[in-house]
């Protein structure tokens, strides 16, 4: 268009305006990374190991609110319906549905090792793109490595709950089940909740917290002795769910600890998050309970080398315990996945026995 109504308009080329586009976006990036700069000082300062210690339930306060952690009066036991679906050689398999509030419904898949009676629970959770089915190895392979297995083998419950995931996308190699019909738009429902009050990270542990109110109340569970690991995702929501859930008594994460600065996702970033909690203060609010942490070189999915440094902020918090031995941080040669030959999950599977 070089003209309107017989007038002429000056013509240019979109080269034109690169510079000013360029300008602004460096004067952005620069911004934020002054931001960042001053958001870690002021973490140093925010929850120093004297502090935390000193004023725990404070802190677990703070962080409550900034997860925007749903706080649903809800008292006693949820209702529940329990569906046996199969049986291998591993255990009995059933679909578990929740009523963790009134009118709302979360799922899960449990299974029980054949000839228990009473054992530790061992919550497994799956992570972006999976599904409870998939990390059971129910459909296909996948990049879970059989992680239920290993647990099922030493006669532990284990229960996989289903997040709001199963359309979730990350390049990891590996081919996710699709499931027609029933897309969403994870963000959109994260950014729409925020606008009253709630967040779907916050809803999510809710949720987790209330599946333990239930699971520790059956015979078959010893409510002592409860575990979580996942991976991805679900190595994010066992360290971001045992920060405010007690009865979590060791965790497993893979594949996901870093510098949130570094990688931040919508549904894993909160307004001042880095003034206050990224995942080492997370993770301090489990201290002084066994954590284990894989984290690959290789991950496809981001950067790691920004955990490095992370996890020398976990580690003072344990050492000022007493604790050093109670957090291991695994930086191994590998992929987006628990690092199995590294022998952690028995590590971890041996501290929920030993509890």
């Amino acid at each position: 268009m070089a003209e309107f109504n017989g007038k002429k308009i000056f013509e240019a080329i979109p080269a034109d305006f690169r510079e000013e586009k360029a300008s602004f976006l460096e004067s952005i990036e620069k911004f934020k990374l002054k931001k960042q700069a001053e958001a870690k000082a002021h973490r140093d300062a925010y929850m120093t190991p004297e502090k935390l210690f000193a004023n725990r339930e404070e802190y677990v306060r703070a962080y409550e609110d900034m997860i925007l952690l749903h706080k649903e009066e809800v008292c006693g036991v949820p209702k529940y319906k329990k569906e046996h679906i199969g049986s291998d050689d591993f255990g009995e398999i059933y679909k578990l549905a929740i009523e963790v509030m009134p009118e709302f419904w979360f799922h899960g898949i449990l299974t029980i090792p054949h000839g228990v009676e009473r054992a530790p629970l061992v919550i497994a959770q799956h992570g972006g793109g999976g599904t409870p089915e998939l990390c059971n190895d129910f459909i296909g392979e996948n990049n879970y490595t059989c992680f239920t297995k290993y647990i099922l083998e030493r006669k532990m419950i284990v229960f996989s709950p289903q997040l709001l995931l199963w359309r979730f996308k990350m390049v990891t190699g590996e081919v996710f089940p699709p499931y027609p019909g029933l897309e969403f738009d994870r963000d959109k429902i994260d950014g729409a909740l925020e606008k009253v009050g709630e967040s779907i990270t916050g809803l999510e542990v809710f949720c987790l917290k209330r599946c333990i109110d239930l699971l520790e109340t059956m015979d078959f569970v010893d409510e002592d002795r409860i575990g979580m690991l996942g991976l991805s995702y679900g190595g994010f929501y066992s360290m971001y769910t045992a920060a405010v859930e007690p009865r979590i008594k060791v965790v497993y994460s893979a594949g996901v600890f870093n510098d949130r600065s570094s990688f931040a996702m919508r549904s894993w970033s909160w307004r001042n998050s880095s003034y206050q909690f990224h995942d080492a203060e997370v993770c301090a609010l489990i201290a002084p309970r066994p954590l284990f942490i894989d984290i690959g070189q290789d991950d496809p999915v981001f950067d790691t080398s920004h955990s490095v440094e992370e996890a020398a902020r976990v580690k003072k918090y344990y050492t000022y315990l007493g604790k050093e031995e109670n957090f291991t941080y695994n930086y191994w040669k590998g992929g987006h996945r628990f690092d199995i030959a590294g022998g952690n999950i028995h590590r971890f599977l041996d501290a929920v026995e030993g509890v």
